[in-house]
This record gives structure tokens, sequence and C-alpha cells, in this order.
């Protein structure tokens, strides 16, 4: 089964010159813990609730900055071709929860949770993707980009 089959494709983006504020107030209002952002229809990064907490409230930035001086990117992401047992896999490696689906040109054309594809995918391999992603540490952790920040 191809991911682009079980994918979300009403996906609400952020633009990266958005304030933080107001994409707060976008997941907020629709229940989301991420964006991704895009500059026209293609994904150039994406921004999460985590992002925001850390990037901003922990160093005291201003909630006016720029989605851009916040955002994860290049944003991870898969192709819409791609076998949802396969983006299981990836998802588990990259340590992430949700991926943007794109089309082989960078266009956005959906979102997938790891509850989407646990839904549809196999049970081991869907488990296996899960211990790896709550598995602390990696190129992800958060402790890396504010090493300062928790040596207290």
């Amino acid at each position: 089964m191809k991911i682009s089959e079980i994918m979300t494709r009403a996906v609400v983006t952020a633009r990266p010159g958005d304030t933080i504020q107001n994409i707060a107030r976008t997941m907020a209002d629709r229940d989301v813990g991420c964006l991704p952002v895009t500059d026209g229809d293609t994904l150039v990064g994406m921004v999460t609730d985590r992002d925001i907490v850390m990037r901003v409230v922990v160093s005291g930035r201003s909630s006016l900055c720029a989605v851009r001086d916040v955002m994860t990117a290049p944003a991870k992401s898969c192709l819409a071709e791609d076998s949802v047992e396969s983006v299981v896999r990836w998802m588990g490696k990259q340590q992430v929860r949700r991926v943007p689906i794109v089309d082989v040109s960078g266009k956005l054309v959906g979102l997938v949770s790891l509850a989407d594809a646990a839904r549809h995918a196999e049970a081991a391999s869907t488990g296996s993707a899960l211990e790896k992603i709550v598995r602390p540490g990696g190129d992800h952790n958060q402790h890396a980009f504010h090493r300062t920040t928790f040596a207290n």
C-alpha cells in the first residue's frame, strides 16, 4: 500500500515569514502539534509545538519572531509513492512521529502520523518504529540545540 493512500491531504501549513504567535494560535485552534512550512507549494521546513517551546520560550525570544528562525530545515519528508511499511521504518530511524509527504518535485501533498501508519502497517514494523522514536537522543535532540540552556 502506498503512503498516499493513508495520508491526510488537507494539511494546514505555515509560511516562513509567519510569526510564531500566529502559527501557535493556528496550532491551538486546529489542535495540531506541527505545521509543515511551505514556500508556495514547496516544503521548506517543519515547525512543532516543541520547537516553539524550546527555541522561543526557553531562550526568551519574542513570539513575534519569524517561523523561518525556529523551523527545522530542511524538512525530512517521504514521497507519496513510498510504501506504508517503508515510511514506518523510516520514521523509526529518523525518530519522528509525523512526516510530510511530497511529490517528486518537492510539492507538499499530505502529512502522515505514526498513528495513521499504525492503522495500516504490520504491527511488528509499527512497534519497532515506535520503540526507536521514543528512545532519547538523535540529531533532533533539543539539548544539542540549546546546550547552554540546560546546563543548570
